[in-house]
């Protein structure tokens, strides 16, 4: 769940293009450079800020969905691509804490949580006001199994951008699924992912599934399985509806979801 990495500039090799072109792009994950040009409806603007990665869903053309616009395929690069480039950024502009934020999602994506966590730091140290800097630490706390560091670091990021809300989401499905009894919460995460689905507007797939968790933790199984089905009809990914009917199947028999620790 890492967010707002910035989208960078970068020259993509011929040959990669060739080699990547040769391949379907449907599945594909996919970075975006800077000012990409997205079509959103009937308009057309340059993107800024996209999740990481991004998963082509469709192909129309020369322009790629992505699951909230259309991004033209010469503005997309590929994941390994990515943390040469932000290591490289970091070179040339070592102040600039999105720099530091953008590396530390790239090692996220890749497991490696310890090198994420000290870049997140970094970030944070450059800007300690820089909400997705802690909510990114937080799920590198989390995967760590160290929850009171990623409870601290999203309760620091809702407080600094309480619009944001991924952190609501992680504090809420952390607080639901958590392995460690004590610091399983059913009624904060009900109310962390009710939040999380009202600024989201309740189209995000991933927040009404924490949705149903929490209220499966909470003992509210009628709430959770009328939540889950919510979240399979929303869900894109075949993979992501198969993992919450996995979750619905506990929750028809009574059982709320955990999370297996991987630390």
């Amino acid at each position: 769940m890492v967010r707002q990495f910035a989208l960078v500039t970068i020259l993509v090799a011929f040959s990669s293009l060739a080699a990547f072109a040769a391949e379907p792009w449907i599945g594909k994950e996919v970075f975006c450079k800077n000012g990409a040009k997205a079509k959103v409806g009937d308009g057309e603007i340059n993107l800024q800020l996209v999740p990481v990665p991004a998963t082509v869903g469709d192909v129309k053309g020369d322009w790629l969905w992505l699951g909230r616009a259309w991004v033209h395929k010469d503005d997309v690069f590929l994941p390994e691509q990515a943390l040469g480039y932000c290591t490289d950024q970091i070179r040339e502009n070592p102040s600039a804490a999105q720099n530091w934020n953008n590396r530390g999602a790239v090692w996220n994506n890749r497991g490696e949580f310890d090198n994420a966590i000290r870049d997140f730091t970094q970030a944070i140290r450059l800007n300690p006001t820089f909400a997705s800097a802690y909510a990114n630490r937080g799920d590198s706390w989390s995967k760590k199994g160290k929850f009171d560091n990623a409870l601290q670091d999203y309760t620091d990021a809702m407080r600094l951008d309480p619009s944001n809300a991924d952190p609501f989401n992680a504090a809420a499905w952390l607080r639901a699924t958590c392995p460690v009894k004590r610091y399983r919460d059913g009624t904060k995460a009900v109310a962390n992912a009710t939040t999380a689905c009202e600024l989201s507007g309740w189209k995000d797939s991933a927040f009404i599934d924490t949705l149903a968790a929490a209220c499966a933790e909470a003992g509210d199984f009628p709430a959770a399985m009328k939540w889950q089905e919510r979240a399979i009809d929303l869900a894109a990914k075949k993979s992501d509806k198969l993992d919450m009917r996995h979750r619905l199947d506990l929750y028809e028999e009574g059982r709320p979801y955990r999370e297996t620790p991987e630390n």
